[in-house]
């Protein structure tokens, strides 16, 4: 799970001129357990070198996560040609509000997954724990099983900001089951045109904007600075994160970041009870890891 440099030139920040290399990918590769997942934040221009480069190193990729946010700023510059006033240039003339994110795998060293999980605990993602929460869903998990707890998972992952929500339509939920042929397996799955779709079709009946449903990764006020200064420049959420660590990480596994600037994915990682190793070259980045992390869980050795 990391957010390395994008190779963009990031405000001129010497650290953000390269992309992960293949050999340092290759070593990520190698210290990782069969079937474990890596997460890397990318930039939307470079996201199919770094996938590339996850991919020569001998992961798997899967389809990619999409962080979409409301406070990116087009940097583009005007024609200065009459009659083409509003036209512009530039490799950011249009507002950015995405960023992708690579998911990958290591192969599985089984024969199957679920030995693979068995042997090593990883090869899975966290379904129960990453679902979409719906308003008036209830958190007593003997009241309700997993499959009502929220809406399934999706890789669009968004900051609920008001830019973000005037994008999508207001949608109304199913006020009933869908109306699609299908027919109902011994397990609870559906079955439409003779595909079984394990995914949970129940109506919901609720309305609003069609954002709620995809998972809301809003940052808490003052949440880069509440462990002390932090001085990092892409500081990502806390509760995107912990979302994201949930979802990939065992009960009782580790979380390893190559690139782990001020410790955001740390502070996530030890929130839940998972351990923890950040790596990083900036050594004022590092002391902040060191103490965004210890916040987290004071008395935790570092």
């Amino acid at each position: 799970m990391t957010d390395p440099p994008y190779g963009l030139g990031f405000k001129r920040q010497q650290w953000d001129y390269e992309l992960p290399t293949l050999p340092e990918l290759r070593e990520v590769f190698r210290v990782v357990k069969p079937g474990a997942y890596l997460i890397a934040f990318s930039g939307s221009r470079t996201y199919h070198r770094l996938a590339s480069r996850i991919e020569d190193a001998g992961f798997t990729i899967h389809p990619l996560l999409a962080w979409i946010f409301g406070t990116g700023f087009p940097k583009a510059r005007k024609l200065e040609i009459e009659g083409l006033e509003e036209w512009r240039y530039g490799l950011q003339a249009l507002k950015p509000a995405l960023e992708p994110i690579v998911l990958a795998q290591k192969p599985a060293s089984e024969s199957s997954m679920r030995s693979n999980v068995l042997r090593w605990g990883t090869g899975a993602l966290n379904i129960g724990q990453a679902r979409v929460p719906v308003q008036g869903d209830s958190d007593d998990e003997d009241a309700k099983d997993g499959a009502q707890l929220g809406r399934w998972p999706s890789n669009v992952i968004h900051d609920g900001s008001q830019q973000v929500l005037d994008a999508f339509p207001d949608t109304p939920g199913a006020s009933s089951d869908t109306k699609a042929s299908h027919q109902t397996t011994q397990t609870g799955g559906r079955v439409f045109n003779g595909v079984r779709k394990p995914m949970d079709l129940q109506a919901r009946g609720d309305v609003g904007s069609a954002a709620r449903f995809f998972y809301c990764a809003k940052p808490t006020a003052q949440e880069r600075n509440a462990d002390g200064p932090n001085l990092h420049p892409t500081v990502k959420p806390l509760a995107l994160m912990r979302w994201l660590c949930s979802l990939v990480t065992p009960p009782g596994g580790e979380v390893l970041d190559p690139w782990c600037g001020s410790g955001t994915t740390g502070k996530a990682a030890v929130d839940l009870g998972f351990g923890f190793v950040g790596i990083d070259q900036d050594s004022e980045a590092v002391e902040t890891a060191r103490r965004r992390v210890a916040g987290a869980q004071p008395g935790l050795p570092l």
